[in-house]
């Protein structure tokens, strides 16, 4: 199959039927799961996700998808692209056997979620990677990954659960 370029071309992070395409959306459509059709219809196989060249940034405002199927995802040729998770959310998630090339970008305050309080006896890990917790095949150009941090763990005060592994990525 023939890869199916999607274009972002605001810097919103919604699935707003709007017909402007958000980072969200255009892996949602990679992912052959499109919530709207303001990228395009979805495609199966490998598909090519660009930012247009005056959507320097993203900022989330929830856990993107995770990547079930193989994509490259392109920041703006010329200034690159950043994606600001706010230091509240993890930014991508690779399932297994997939094969990811993430290319001018920057990556900065992703968080991966905290362990949780279970009882005076138990508490939950933290998860792992902070921006990039990877099951697949990951390909990094030019991308730079700043301010991010693995899950802390639910309470050390009483068994508490351990911190995540991987404050950047977790392989």
């Amino acid at each position: 199959a023939q890869a199916v370029t999607y274009w972002v071309t605001t810097v919103a992070d919604n699935t707003t039927a709007d017909g402007q395409c958000t980072l969200r959306e255009a892996m949602l459509a990679a992912n052959n799961t499109p919530a709207n059709t303001d990228c395009g219809p979805g495609s199966a196989g490998r598909d090519d996700i660009v930012f247009g060249p005056f959507v320097p940034f993203t900022v989330l405002d929830a856990p993107l998808p995770t990547i079930t199927d193989s994509v490259l995802i392109l920041g703006d040729i010329a200034v690159g692209t950043t994606i600001d998770a706010n230091g509240r959310v993890r930014a991508f998630v690779i399932d297994p056997g997939v094969d990811v090339t993430l290319s001018k970008l920057t990556i900065t305050a992703a968080k991966a979620p905290d362990g949780h309080f279970v009882s005076t006896t138990f508490s939950t890990n933290g998860e792992d990677g902070g921006a990039i917790y990877n099951r697949g095949r990951l390909h990094l150009e030019d991308v730079r990954v700043t301010q991010s941090a693995a899950g802390r763990g639910g309470d050390a005060t009483f068994i508490g659960g351990t911190g995540g592994n991987g404050g950047a990525i977790y392989n």
